[in-house]
């Protein structure tokens, strides 16, 4: 369906018209309603897409004494979790266009990097093997966990 026909947006464009009428935000949708949630979800979600829009793939300096063809990755950090939390909520907020879907592959490649993550694609199995290992060998539960999540994480997507 057109973006401006989703359940949400139909939803964020009665709220919006309801305050610019004079109703205090917040009382429409109502608080505990499936309007109210996906409402919320589809902020969540536009939030975490402002963020994914500023991942960046760039060269690296020549001060950086990195291998040919090797290339940086900037943005910010903790995207995927939102962008997942959000989809998580309530999946009818989910619409990501192509140039979203190579933000998120940059985003997944940094965010993997950042936190230690195994794979991409490894099985299941192998991906909790992995983790296994590593508490195996005496890596804290601390360590292994942001990377854990972030695999799960991308079972979603």
């Amino acid at each position: 369906m057109p973006l401006d026909e989703a359940p949400a947006k139909v939803i964020a464009r009665e709220a919006e018209k309801r305050i610019s009428e004079g109703e205090p935000a917040g009382d429409w949708p109502p608080a505990g309603s499936c309007a109210r949630r996906m409402w919320y979800a589809d902020m969540q979600f536009s939030e975490a897409l402002r963020s994914l829009s500023s991942f960046q793939r760039h060269e690296l300096p020549p001060s950086a004494n990195a291998l040919p063809g090797a290339f940086g990755i900037s943005g910010p950090l903790q995207t995927l979790a939102e962008l997942t939390s959000a989809a998580m909520e309530d999946t009818r907020v989910v619409f990501l266009e192509r140039e979203d879907f190579e933000k998120l592959q940059l985003c997944y490649v940094l965010e993997q990097q950042q936190r230690n993550a195994v794979g991409p694609g490894l099985s299941v199995f192998q991906t909790i093997a992995k983790y296994k290992e590593r508490i195996d060998n005496g890596v804290s539960w601390d360590v292994v966990r942001p990377g854990l999540q972030l695999s799960i994480r991308e079972c979603i997507f």
